[in-house]
């Protein structure tokens, strides 16, 4: 079987969701902050991305992941097969990156590499993130949405996204995140493939400072999927049910609520937004204790990044 092409779209059935294997039809962000992280992110779990496509890819309990294989129709090429035809580099030289929300939305991965001038191609796992949580954080990006970082939370699940990403990759998404440290994952926070159930240690994710917290309330506003110390999955407050929440706060400034949209003013560099953002912070912002108890920070946000930085490959090497 030959390189992966653009020939005539389809739609895919992965694991709980359809959508269609060119995802330059499906909404961005950038249009639809509301719908952060993507309208087919939660059922998503098991996807090769490439060149503004995508493809099914199934693992098997107890497999690695490098057995893992690329659903073609009705055939099926290995998942290394499949990177060493797109001319891309193979698992063991990519990074374990964790994705917790809309990284993990192809069309996000497409608005961000695309015209960036790199191979893009990648491989995504659902995972589960043990002894944390993804909660709101207390701002709005530019794009017009809440964005969400994993915290430490002993006996929580967070269901996220494993990436193995290229160096190239990394650094792109890296300059994208910039609100974020870079953070590697301590053990005590152990990451589980869930259809193989494969660890992947020394991973890696994005992590930021501060969460969004209502007053006098005991924990953070939770965002998408977590599982309880009980087992049973949260369905937290959509990103249309947060903007609104946070209007209830006296933010006028958040714009049509009808649509969840935000304001225009708010997105100019300078104006509003930053505004915002500076009262939500002194509101409801509280400390995220991740690092302290889970990992060592890699790269702190909105500073230089050394690209010799030894990073910890999937392989183990550096």
């Amino acid at each position: 079987m030959g390189p992966i092409e653009n020939t005539t779209p389809r739609i895919l059935a992965i694991d709980d969701c359809t959508v269609p294997d060119n995802i330059t039809t499906i909404p961005s962000l950038l249009d639809s902050p509301e719908l952060y992280p993507g309208p087919v992110t939660e059922g998503l779990r098991n996807y090769l991305y490439s060149r503004g496509r995508l493809w099914p890819i199934t693992l098997g309990p107890a497999q690695k992941l490098s057995q893992a294989r690329v659903q073609h129709q009705d055939a099926f090429l290995s998942l290394s097969d499949q990177l060493a035809q797109l001319g891309t580099l193979p698992l063991a030289q990519r990074f374990p990156v964790l994705a917790i929300g809309s990284n993990a939305y192809p069309r996000q991965l497409y608005d961000k590499f695309h015209g960036a001038g790199i191979e893009d191609s990648l491989p995504s796992f659902g995972a589960r993130l043990h002894a944390c949580q993804i909660a709101y954080c207390p701002y709005v990006a530019g794009k017009g949405y809440v964005p969400a970082t994993p915290r430490y939370q002993a006996n929580w699940q967070a269901i996220v996204w494993l990436q193995l990403l290229t160096p190239e990759q990394l650094a792109l998404i890296r300059a994208s995140e910039s609100d974020y440290h870079l953070v590697q994952l301590d053990p005590a926070c152990s990451l589980i493939v869930e259809d193989s159930g494969e660890t992947i240690p020394d991973s890696y994710l994005f992590w930021h400072p501060e969460i969004l917290a209502w007053p006098n309330a005991p924990t953070p506003v939770l965002a998408h999927r977590n599982i309880d110390p009980a087992q049973a999955i949260t369905h937290p407050r959509t990103q249309a049910d947060l903007l609104r929440d946070l209007a209830s706060f006296h933010f006028p400034q958040l714009g049509d609520l009808a649509t969840a949209k935000i304001s225009p003013a708010l997105l100019q560099a300078g104006g509003g937004r930053q505004a915002l953002n500076v009262l939500l912070r002194q509101k409801h912002g509280a400390n995220n204790e991740l690092p302290a108890k889970a990992g060592r920070i890699i790269a702190k946000a909105n500073s230089p990044w050394d690209p010799t930085t030894k990073l910890i490959t999937y392989d183990g090497s550096v």
